[in-house]
């Protein structure tokens, strides 16, 4: 007779096939509706933004980061509702839900106009699309409760 682990994992001892992040499809659901809730809150932030811009005297000088500000925001706020719903491993949640967020950035960013993106170079550009999912992860982190038997087990050691 196999053991449990063997029969969830089909056959493979579970340490080898998940290690500790969970369900696959579990994880990716997760990241979808984490991917989704950061782009509400991107939405969110992003009329908060424009109602600043619109108050302030100059708003041109203001538009650049409070809109890195609004997609740095949306991106933890994706990772910690990733994590929170799968309840595991925050760095392969953290780099699901922003990996999701880049790739949808990058994909409108084929839509509009090359002159609008705020004029910064080639490798500034690339920094600034690759912290997406680094504040993804950073969210997610900060999301993650580790259980309670993991906290005992660390505290007799």
């Amino acid at each position: 007779m196999k053991n449990r682990s063997a029969r969830k994992t089909g056959g493979r001892p579970s340490s080898v096939s998940d290690k500790g992040w969970g369900n696959f499809s579990v994880m990716l659901k997760s990241g979808m509706i984490g991917t989704g809730g950061g782009l509400l809150s991107a939405l969110i932030l992003a009329l908060i933004g424009a109602i600043v811009c619109i108050s302030s005297a100059d708003p041109h000088s203001l538009m650049i980061p409070i809109s890195l500000i609004a997609l740095y925001l949306s991106a933890m706020i994706g990772g910690w509702i990733t994590v929170r719903l799968h309840k595991k491993a925050p760095l392969p949640c953290g780099t699901l839900c922003g990996a999701m967020m880049l790739f949808l950035l990058v994909l409108l960013s084929l839509f509009f106009d090359k002159k609008e993106g705020g004029g910064f170079s080639l490798g500034i550009s690339l920094l600034l699309r690759a912290l997406v999912p680094f504040f993804s992860i950073l969210g997610a982190r900060l999301g993650w409760k580790r259980s309670s038997r993991g906290r005992r087990a660390k505290g007799k050691r």
